[in-house]
């Protein structure tokens, strides 16, 4: 295959995974919204903890560790859209690095 074929097989594969992705962060949205009307804490270690593990379970051996890493940012994108809400921050767009 031609490297022009794959990075059009890359750029559709990075496609399904935005639109995933989007479907995920609002996902992550209610689940703020829940987390703030029910008074309970952003971050949760054990689950966190148990979602880590499971991807490493389900990810061929070679790729598990990068597996990982990826949803470690997903999970930290996550969290900042979930804190922004629980703290009541304006602008969910919001482009700025956290100050943490």
């Amino acid at each position: 295959m031609k490297l022009d074929e794959l990075r059009v097989r890359i750029d559709e594969i990075d496609q399904s995974i935005i639109e995933l992705l989007e479907k995920r962060l609002e996902i992550a949205v209610k689940i703020g919204e829940y987390k703030k009307g029910n008074n309970l804490p952003i971050e949760d270690s054990d689950r966190e903890y148990e979602k880590l593990k499971k991807i490493s379970d389900i990810s061929s051996p070679e790729f598990s560790l990068y597996n990982q890493m990826v949803f470690m940012n997903i999970i930290s994108v996550s969290k900042k859209i979930k804190s922004k809400i629980v703290l009541d921050h304006e602008g969910l767009d919001d482009n700025t690095e956290d100050k943490e």
